[in-house]
Formats: structure tokens, C-alpha cells, sequence
């Protein structure tokens, strides 16, 4: 089993950021709105380029203010 983390940041200003790492296909999209829940309002999400390949991870980096 590969590693799997989840790193969150929070800088600040408050602007809270995390990026999730070792998670492929639609599992990774599931975590992304389980955090984004968690942690409340989207602002920005971008998607690594190795998001699309199913051979490597899946990785999101997704921020928002509280």
C-alpha cells in the first residue's frame, strides 16, 4: 500500500490550504470534499498535472479563507 497524507497549512492571514498526496481516481475527489467540508468554504482548487494519469498519484492542492 502506497503512503497516503493529507497536509494542511494555515498561514496568517488564516487562509487555510491543503494538498493530498498518494490517492487516485474518484477516491481522491472524495477526500477533497470530505476535507472541504470539514474545513468550510472553497475558494480555489487546482489540479496537479499527474491528476489525469491513473498509472501515478492523484495529488489536489485546494485553498480557502475561513
Amino acid at each position: 500500500m502506497e503512503n497516503q497524507k493529507i497536509e494542511v497549512k494555515i498561514d496568517q492571514t488564516g487562509k487555510v490550504s491543503f494538498d493530498i498526496d498518494g490517492v487516485r481516481g474518484k477516491k481522491c475527489d472524495k477526500i477533497t470534499e470530505q476535507v472541504i467540508k470539514a474545513l468550510g468554504i472553497l475558494e480555489n482548487k487546482k489540479l496537479k498535472p499527474e491528476y489525469n494519469d491513473d498509472d501515478k498519484e492523484e495529488d489536489n492542492i485546494l485553498t480557502h479563507n475561513t
